[in-house]
């Protein structure tokens, strides 16, 4: 047997009954990714919310009805901390657009970098990476788009119109390079981190569950310089790419 197999927190020995529902909710996963990608595009738009929360209900349905297992098991296995970590970050950056902060943020970045796009964009890819470090990259990002789209406006690089929650427009080409360099910023400073992305913090709650906790302190000593060559890399290639530098 293989070292890594026998240090496993799932059990090899055990023989896992084939229940035929189970090859269906297969394919309700599969339709779920789907959906994912396609969704918003039908005449009545479907979010990845509701798909999720729809395919999520569906199998549960299944899983009691058919006796797979009991809804209370069910969700005694869902790492609801992480859940709760995911929800009370999200509050904190809704609170943070709401009272204004984001918008004088804006206003900042506008006076420190003004129209120089190749400044900005080394700027957030630092900024952002440092930050993805500390807060979670999904709801940094959606902290991040508004501050970025006000801060466009307030340089007139972009029309206010981009402001608009239903804004389906292009943006300017010239200033792609600062959403390149927020995107890459907030992936990979991520990795340097426990808290830094969604996955990270996943992995850890079932790593935990299965009794092989990883400290926040084991993580940095490893992901922390991982993240740093990362940007750097990253860095560089978009001063070749993208920038013409």
């Amino acid at each position: 047997m293989s070292p890594l197999l026998s240090q496993s927190p799932v059990p090899h020995d055990v023989e896992y009954p084939c229940h035929p529902l189970r090859a269906l909710m297969g394919v309700i996963v599969a339709l779920v990714l789907g959906l994912f990608v396609v969704g918003e595009s039908f005449p009545v738009p479907l979010s990845p919310a509701t798909v999720a929360l729809s395919g999520a209900a569906l199998c549960l349905l299944i899983a009691h009805h058919s006796g797979i297992d009991s809804v209370q098991n069910i969700f005694k296995d869902v790492d609801w901390s992480t859940l709760v970590f995911f929800m009370s970050v999200f509050v904190l950056i809704g609170g943070l657009e709401k009272t204004g902060v984001l918008s004088s943020a804006s206003g900042i970045l506008a006076l420190l970098i003004g129209k120089n796009i190749v400044l900005g964009a080394i700027v957030l890819l630092g900024v952002v990476g440092f930050l993805s470090s500390l807060i979670p990259n999904i709801p940094l990002v959606v902290a991040m788009v508004p501050l970025l789209k006000q801060y466009l406006v307030t340089v007139d690089l972009a029309a206010p119109n981009i402001l608009d929650p239903d804004f389906t427009g292009n943006l300017p080409v010239e200033v792609l390079p600062l959403f390149y360099a927020m995107m890459y910023g907030a992936t990979l400073g991520g990795n340097g981190t426990l808290v830094g992305a969604s996955s990270n913090i996943v992995a850890a709650g079932i790593a935990e569950q299965h009794g092989k906790p990883i400290s926040f302190q084991t993580f940095l000593r490893y992901g922390l310089p991982m993240a740093a060559l990362q940007l750097a890399a990253i860095g560089l290639y978009m001063l070749i790419r993208f920038l013409k530098f």
